[in-house]
């Protein structure tokens, strides 16, 4: 990115917004001015991938591959259902681009070499004329869905992640504990981080980088385990992943990543 991004967290409050735009007016300021500033705040691109303007491409993305697998399925359908092995004379005229006239070569033989190489060979006859058509891997011009589909859902997912999602980095240091939502959040969950372990370490090659943590909401312990990367904590719509080490005298600092989402979420 060119411009740094404001954190997720810093929309949890306008207080957290407003010390997040103070950091960047201090990165900023010195070099583009308050106003270029400014003005780069109201377009939104301190926050691109949850701009307004941004999310408005994504409607219009969505809606221009819906609209083109729409109109290209039944051209494919018939591409692929629609096979006609009988073809008029000027089809086979060797001018024509893919033509090739063979010469001592019976039908069977060539039917042969098809069925070989894993070409379908469907034979037919009409008016003394031996018709061969072969083909292999029919079907896939229609794999063209199964993408466009797949694209369709992962540009949703990213959409609603963006607006009904929440996604922030806490750094928990062994023994010390963090809340996930801001202070007053009915429900407010508590990360503690119970103890962390690197087998390995003092020798240069650690084997595992653990962090045992538990969740705490309104007071009472709602959960705990042992995690890794990749081997999150999840709690309800709440999931802690570790991502990094924190510089500490004693290596014991991890650092997690928690997210929430009303809906969905895209990894």
């Amino acid at each position: 990115m060119t411009l740094r991004q404001l954190p997720g967290f810093a929309f949890r409050s306008p207080t957290d917004y407003a010390n997040e735009m103070d950091k960047l007016h201090t990165l900023y300021d010195p070099t583009l001015g308050v106003a270029v500033v400014g003005v780069l705040e109201r377009l939104q691109l301190f926050h691109v991938f949850s701009s307004t303007w941004f999310s408005i491409g994504l409607v219009v993305l969505i809606i221009s591959i819906v609209a083109c697998t729409i109109d290209r399925t039944p051209r494919l359908w018939r591409q692929s259902a629609d096979i006609r092995v009988v073809q008029p004379a000027p089809f086979y005229d060797p001018t024509l681009p893919d033509r090739a006239l063979l010469s001592g070569v019976t039908a069977d033989a060539t039917a042969a070499v098809l069925r070989r190489h894993r070409f379908v060979v469907r034979r037919e006859e009409a008016t003394g004329v031996t018709y061969l058509y072969g083909d292999r891997n029919r079907w896939t011009k229609m794999a063209t869905l199964l993408t466009h589909t797949g694209l369709v859902l992962f540009l949703l997912a990213a959409a609603i992640t963006s607006r009904l999602g929440d996604e922030q980095g806490l750094v928990v240091a062994e023994g010390e504990s963090l809340t996930v939502q801001p202070i007053g959040t009915p429900g407010l969950l508590l990360v503690r981080n119970l103890g962390f372990d690197a087998p390995g370490f003092e020798t240069g090659h650690p084997s595992d980088f653990t962090t045992h943590l538990a969740v705490y909401q309104n007071g009472a312990q709602i959960a705990e385990k042992t995690i890794r990367v990749n081997d999150p904590l999840t709690v309800g719509a709440t999931r802690s992943t570790r991502t990094g080490l924190g510089p500490r005298p004693t290596w014991s600092s991890a650092t997690s990543r928690a997210s929430r989402c009303g809906r969905a979420r895209s990894p």
